[in-house]
């Protein structure tokens, strides 16, 4: 699904969002964390279904544009608590 280069910038960007979200306590960026983790776990498994016989790429996509979405939230979130 991503090659081993995109996967490492988008773990070290997930892992660092995180970081900043608990220490802040913003809900949005440990939701975000949780939803992108979830995805990686997602795309490593050999199952081609999962939960509800949905196809285990939609269920990816679906993890990712959630925890996307989150870390929109989160960083939106951050910038106005800053100003």
């Amino acid at each position: 699904m991503f090659s081993v280069a995109g996967q490492a910038v988008v773990l070290v960007v997930a892992v660092t969002i995180l970081i900043v979200a608990v220490f802040t306590t913003n809900s949005y960026g440990m939701w975000g964390g949780v939803m992108l983790g979830a995805a990686g776990l997602l795309s490593r498994l050999e199952e081609d279904r999962l939960m509800l016989l949905l196809p285990k790429e939609d269920i990816c996509r679906w993890a990712l544009a959630g925890g996307s979405w989150a870390y929109h939230r989160a960083l939106h979130t951050q910038r106005l608590q800053w100003e």
